[in-house]
């Protein structure tokens, strides 16, 4: 009988997930060719001339490079999934904030939740969401999950500790 009850968070949790990191296809269309047809014919230049780049003109580039790397152009589509994975974040914060409170849930539902909670905020804030608070609050209820599980540690430590003294 218990069983059953333990296994409805299991489904609950997984359903979500599902939903939360399935995308829809995309349609496909195809291009009309809007290119002009021109008939010039390709010399290459025989006197072209090479300039090697300079230190500060090396280092700029080495800059701008890293900076388009790392903030690189959105897609308009793709923050449909990113603030997909911030309300998921939002939700598996939530649930691991509550069964962090129910004893055996704790090890195995509220810490990877947590984990997962913190990885989807994160992923979510990266891709460009337009729900940065969600990505956020989730990012901190799960953080906040794995520091109570840690707290209730310290505190089965001390409570043992202080138990074999008597």
């Amino acid at each position: 009988m218990q069983t059953k009850y333990f296994l409805i968070p299991l489904v609950g949790i997984s359903l979500f997930l599902t939903a939360a990191t399935t995308t829809p296809k995309a349609e496909t269309k195809v291009a009309k060719d809007t290119t002009a047809k021109v008939n010039i014919p390709f010399e290459p230049s025989a006197q072209m001339k090479v300039k090697k780049m300079g230190f500060f003109q090396k280092l700029a580039f080495k800059i701008m490079t890293r900076k388009l790397k790392k903030h690189h152009y959105k897609i308009p589509y793709d923050t449909a999934k990113a603030d997909k994975m911030a309300n998921a974040s939002l939700g598996l914060g939530i649930a691991a904030l509550v069964f962090v409170l129910i004893p055996f849930y704790t090890i195995f539902l509220a810490i990877p939740l947590g984990i997962m909670a913190m990885v989807f905020g994160s992923n979510a804030k990266k891709s460009g969401t337009q729900k940065t608070t969600n990505a956020s609050l989730g990012k901190a209820f799960g953080l906040a999950a794995l520091i109570v599980f840690v707290l209730y540690i310290i505190l089965a430590a001390i409570f043992i500790a202080s138990w074999a003294s008597w």
